[in-house]
């Protein structure tokens, strides 16, 4: 958010979602991106370079405790995620691959 890249929509509360087809997009660095949602052909851009999509489970206040940490006096802890979601491939902030990358 702070890049300009993505601003703040209140119709997708819970995070980002990763568009794109593998034709028409071209990664050449690995990346590893966090998202709410990715589409296949996105996943298959980015993993064909090297990369690494990873979806992670944010509730509305997680996300913005994320995004925004200095609007708040004490942080919140992240919300477990729901069975439903882990059976759907999320994992999550804490298991995220930046937030092993920091500690």
């Amino acid at each position: 958010m702070s890049a300009g890249l993505v601003k703040r929509n209140r119709a997708l509360p819970h995070g980002i979602k990763l568009l794109g087809d593998a034709r028409d997009v071209k990664v050449d660095t690995p990346l590893t991106i966090e998202v709410a949602a990715v589409s296949a052909g996105a996943a298959a851009a980015v993993e064909s370079a090297g990369g690494r999509v990873v979806r992670v489970y944010h509730t509305a206040l997680g996300l913005r405790a994320h995004l925004l940490p200095h609007k708040f006096d004490n942080l919140p802890r992240f919300a477990a995620v729901p069975p439903v979601y882990v059976d759907k491939g999320y994992v999550h902030p804490d298991d995220a691959p930046s937030a092993s990358e920091q500690q």
